[in-house]
């Protein structure tokens, strides 16, 4: 190709992206070793079920959207508390978010729930992936945040009909700070198979263990697919010992929903239960 060529456009970066998937799915057939993956895949796509295409062009303004008010939920916050509570929030956030993309991974990898509606179809991409490692490369980062775009939406309306979200300047900051962690997942699990992109900044977090290397993440890779579910890779441990309890798919699913739901809530309780000194009701006038 020439050097003077246009760049692909995203649509055509996931277009070559599913003419991989009808190869594998031709090959899977030809040998007689099809997984539920590549039946799966076979199914015409709906609102509610997985099916084919398995790659789809994202959205992109959802993505500035959410992180433009983030960015301001984060500031509002900033404003309101002081950096002691938006320091606390973050670390709490990092490493608390780092164990929900391992619940998330663990539930997205579970073979059953490619049936499950709505989220059928992120869970049999999240498959697809063990299919083709280095797909979040080849495509646009747009497209591999707007992935996040429902779970984005679906975070948002559930704390504002199930909380005070709307008036709460601490649970907002926090709701932020998820979305942005979101984002710094995927920008992590990215790297984690870019093995010629990466920049200085990511070798030295990968190198001192704040983001999944490609060797760490490499593993999980290597079937049966079972270790080092964690985005960020940080708090893999936590996964790794939550599975010797037990593996079952519906435990981690109804672990995961309730995750889901309450996370800020109760992060919410610990900051303010972390600083007592501080008068909440005033910071937040």
């Amino acid at each position: 190709m020439s050097a003077f060529a246009p760049a692909a456009t995203g649509v055509e970066l996931i277009a070559a992206l599913n003419a991989d998937v009808k190869k594998i799915i031709a090959k899977a057939d030809a040998d007689g070793k099809a997984d539920l993956s590549t039946e799966c895949a076979k199914r015409p796509l709906s609102v509610l079920w997985s099916g084919y295409p398995i790659y789809q062009s994202r959205w992109a303004f959802p993505v500035y959207l959410y992180a433009a008010i983030s960015l301001a939920s984060i500031a509002n916050g900033l404003l309101a508390y002081g950096p002691a509570v938006s320091l606390l929030s973050m670390v709490l956030m990092f490493f608390t978010y780092d164990v929900y993309s391992g619940v998330l991974h663990v539930v997205f990898d579970a073979p059953n729930n490619v049936a499950l509606p709505i989220m059928g179809q992120p869970c049999l991409e999240f498959q697809w992936h063990h299919h083709i490692p280095r797909d979040l490369v080849r495509k646009n980062f747009i497209d591999c945040l707007g992935d996040l775009n429902m779970v984005g939406l679906i975070t948002f309306l559930g704390y504002l009909l199930l909380s005070d979200v709307s008036s709460n300047t601490l649970l907002q900051q926090l709701l932020g700070m998820k979305l942005l962690m979101g984002y710094f997942g995927q920008y992590a699990h990215k790297s984690a198979h870019d093995v010629n992109g990466r920049g200085a900044v990511v070798r030295y977090l990968q190198s001192a263990g704040w983001m999944a290397s490609v060797a760490q993440h490499k593993s999980h890779h290597m079937p049966p697919h079972d270790t080092d579910f964690c985005l960020i890779g940080v708090m893999d441990p936590v996964i790794t010992l939550a599975r010797s309890i037990t593996t079952n798919e519906t435990v981690w699913l109804i672990v995961f929903t309730a995750w889901s739901v309450f996370d800020l809530v109760i992060m919410e309780q610990v900051v303010r239960a972390t600083l007592p000194g501080l008068s909440w009701e005033s910071a937040s006038a």
